[in-house]
């Protein structure tokens, strides 16, 4: 678009701002130290995918795998692409089979057509074909969506797309519905010249870019877009601009704060939840551990010794447990005990003691005696000096020692006997003292053990009384300690219990705890990634808006013709559920929103000028933009100024426009002769031709004539005039061949349009049309004198004259335009 100071306001210089969205993101995020280099990734991956936030962590998660499962089928790589025909058969306002041909390449085409003649049945194919949906049926019931069919042809229902793909060549999409079938039951493939057929078009790879960069825009569409809430408008334009991004980089940040924060949560509750156990238990071993969960940081692996038993012993619990493995005298080993000290006494009981001692010294002193004789022989007693000691004193003495030797034995042996017995009675006494206890335990049969204890130990010496006291007091004592140790057990069982429940409790928050801190670092950076991703959400999209919103402001200044409406700024605020779009406009010089005054003729120039540059950023692969009765509602100025910027963006775009509108087919006519001009007519039976009123090349040749009928029109003026239009429609015809040519085989439209550029003669453009060098000659092109006489003109002809008549050089000029767009040779 040029403005009066000569300056170039051309839809092109959109590709200077259309970089990625993560670019725009990185930009900003570079700029802000409060960010490190880890959340400055992760801002990053969350604009990529859960699997790209999940890399980062280094963590799994389920859609990290569902994700690594599906990517193991790599994803079309889009491939620019122009339209070449659409063919209709048997769908919505077409019968028999009609065909649309378009030329591939730049430029602009109008198809033309009452309302009711099938031109937007062509639209909506194409729609259909594509993304599988049409905006004519969106959100409606079934009753208008049953008339999908065509009434006049119900036995074959398809749609044939022709594709001139930039380095593929012919590429074709199919649709077919079955005779009974409903709308959602039809068939799509893909066929690309030379590859078998593929289901469904995304090996197009165009997914994602039909979403992003929607080429398709109907009335109904270009209504609604501004019609509906703020939120659906928001969406809409979050959609088109591709700013959806950022809203699912939230989510996804969001959703991984939201893991992350989990084991620290469950941590949370975790410790509530076993310090109220550890406030209620009267175990030290608990005060110990609620101590440490006290602390801001708790000293883990002191906790974990505690609840193991490596740290802090149980003092209480090693004491319940010593009497619990108290050991209790039997009765039945003590009753033989006193039973076995009563029979010993009764042994020794019939011998005196005096006796038993005396007995003993005559034996010592006639052994003496004996010795006596043994060394001095036969003698009178020393001692009675009045016996003899002789052999028969020795005989009977040595009888009567031997006698008492055995009495004497008898004694001593039950003696001894009495000895072991009285110490078996007094083992019985030698119960262990019980183990001191903590003040803090209560048993209640401790001080009565104790006492019966001590009351046992007390033991008389006579081993009679002896016998008596450990018969009289064993059931008594066994009764008590018995009770202790059994008091003591339940005691220590109960306490186990306890502690292995809360041991188990604790173990559980270890683990909890230990798993947060391991995920702390992580959920600190998501956390604090997604707070300035939110915080810069406004600021992100608003800086992506910007220059879509510069240039929908430029094509706003075209379409406003005579409108006192000022359109100023346009941005987005709020999020993705309450989103609203901003646009500030003056009215007369006065401040206001814009979309409460506009009328709706301003409100579809609005849409439009939203639409149009994000479906044509370079980004696009899409090369073509299809606009279905963009012009209804608007004044004619406005349809003016529609032509204009229809006219700028066909220079870098196909620009096909559907309009039953004859104000946007003159205004096309009067201002863009380059642009080709179809009719779509529609006779019984739903059968429907389109036909060329207008191809660029006939039009220069259809202007010349009309200018030798202008019989005003001075012959020096003609003579100069003709010329000139003879090279324009020469060259506008080479030029739609040699596109059409190239672009239907595998060449990409730069390397097209470098190579057209290059040829800089009326010669070397044809010369690029029929044999694709410009080099070659047109010797033998040129051998019908009309078309040596028609070459001569474009070029001495512009400076020498005429040199036939005026009738004769348009006539010339005719035929030699019919035969290079028909390729004659």
């Amino acid at each position: 678009m040029t403005g009066s100071d000569g300056s170039t306001d051309e839809p092109q210089a959109m590709g200077a701002h259309d970089q990625p969205v993560v670019d725009t993101v990185l930009i900003l995020a570079t700029d802000d130290p409060k960010l490190t280099e880890r959340q400055r990734m992760l801002v990053l991956a969350s604009l990529e995918g859960d699997d790209a936030i999940a890399d980062e962590l280094d963590v799994a998660t389920e859609s990290t795998s569902r994700l690594a499962s599906a990517s193991t089928t790599a994803a079309a790589e889009p491939v620019g692409a122009f339209l070449t025909s659409i063919t209709v058969t048997g769908f919505r306002g077409i019968g028999e089979k009609a065909k649309l041909s378009l030329q591939p390449g730049p430029g602009l085409t109008v198809v033309a057509g009452r309302n009711g003649s099938g031109k937007s049945s062509f639209a909506e194919a194409l729609e259909f074909a594509l993304t599988g949906e049409s905006y004519r049926w969106k959100g409606k019931s079934s009753f208008w969506k049953d008339s999908w069919r065509n009434l006049h042809q119900v036995q074959s229902t398809e749609v044939r797309i022709q594709l001139a793909e930039e380095g593929v060549g012919r590429t074709e999409i199919g649709v077919e519905w079955a005779t009974d079938s409903e709308l959602g039951d039809s068939s799509t493939w893909t066929q690309r010249h030379g590859k078998p057929r593929t289901s469904g078009v995304s090996s197009l790879g165009w997914d994602k870019p039909l979403e992003l960069y929607r080429p398709i825009l109907s009335y109904d569409e270009l209504g609604q877009r501004l019609d509906g809430t703020q939120t659906d408008l928001y969406r809409s334009l979050e959609s088109i601009l591709g700013l959806d991004q950022i809203a699912d980089g939230i989510e996804r940040l969001g959703g991984a704060v939201k893991r992350l924060k989990g084991p620290a949560d469950e941590a949370t509750a975790a410790k509530s939840a076993l310090k109220a156990l550890l406030e209620s238990a009267t175990d030290e071993r608990a005060q110990l551990v609620l101590a440490q969960l006290r602390k801001q940081k708790p000293d883990l692996d002191l906790v974990s010794g505690i609840a193991t038993g490596v740290e802090a012993p149980d003092q209480i619990g090693a004491q319940l447990r010593a009497l619990s493995e108290l050991a209790i005298p039997v009765k039945d080993t003590v009753d033989e005990a006193a039973t076995a000290l009563l029979a010993a006494l009764q042994k020794v009981a019939g011998a005196s003691g005096i006796i038993a001692t005396r007995a003993d010294d005559r034996r010592h002193l006639l052994e003496k005696a004996l010795e006596f004789h043994s060394q001095h022989g036969e003698q009178t007693c020393p001692v009675c000096e009045g016996k003899v000691l002789d052999n028969a004193w020795r005989e009977r003495v040595a009888t009567e020692l031997a006698a008492e030797k055995a009495e004497v034995a008898a004694i001593r042996a039950a003696r001894n006997e009495l000895a072991v017995r009285h110490d078996a009675a007094r083992a019985q006494l030698g119960v262990p003292n019980l183990a001191a206890i903590d003040a803090g335990l209560k048993l209640m049969n401790f001080v009565e053990a104790e006492g019966a204890l001590k009351d046992w130990r007390e033991a008389p010496a006579d081993d009679v009384e002896l016998a008596q006291h450990l018969t009289s007091k064993c059931t008594r004592l066994i009764s008590i300690l018995t009770r202790l140790r059994d008091e003591a057990a339940a005691k220590l069982s109960e306490r186990d219990d306890s502690w292995r429940h809360l041991a188990e409790r604790t173990a559980v928050w270890l683990d909890l705890r230990r798993s947060a801190d391991s995920t702390d670092a992580d959920f600190r950076d998501a956390k604090a990634s997604l707070a300035w991703l939110k915080a810069n959400a406004e600021i992100l999209r608003n800086k992506r808006l910007e220059p879509l919103a510069d240039e929908a402001r430029k094509i706003w200044a075209k379409l406003r013709q005579e409108s006192s409406i000022d359109l100023d700024k346009i941005t987005l605020s709020g999020q993705r559920n309450r989103g609203k779009v901003n646009l500030t406009a003056e009215v007369d010089g006065v401040p206001t929103e814009a979309l409460p005054v506009m009328s709706q003729g301003e409100l579809n120039a609005v849409a439009l000028a939203l639409f149009l540059p994000r479906a044509t950023m370079p980004a696009s692969p899409l090369r073509f933009v299809v606009l279905d009765d963009p012009v209804q509602a608007m004044d004619p100025a406005k349809v003016d100024g529609l032509t204009e910027v229809l006219v700028e963006y066909a220079k870098e775009r196909q620009v096909v426009v559907f309009s039953h509108d004859d104000r946007l087919t003159e205004s096309v006519r009067r201002t863009a002769p380059s642009a080709r001009i179809l009719q779509v007519e529609r006779g019984a039976n739903s059968r429907v031709e389109v036909v060329e009123c207008q191809s660029p090349a006939r039009r220069y040749v259809q202007d010349a004539r009309e200018l030798l009928l202008d019989k005003e029109v001075p012959i020096d003026v003609l003579e100069k005039a003709i010329p000139a239009f003879a090279r324009f429609a020469l060259e506008a015809a080479a030029h739609e061949v040699y596109f059409r040519r190239r672009l239907t085989t595998s060449a990409k439209h730069r390397e097209v349009e470098d190579a057209w550029k290059a040829a800089s003669t009326t010669r070397q453009k044809i010369a690029l049309s029929l044999y694709g060098n410009k080099a070659d000659k047109l010797d033998k092109w040129s051998r019908p004198r009309y078309r040596e006489r028609t070459l001569k003109l474009c070029g001495s002809g512009a400076h020498l004259g005429l040199k036939q008549s005026t009738d004769a050089a348009v006539d010339d000029l005719r035929r030699a335009v019919d035969d290079l767009l028909e390729q004659r040779s």
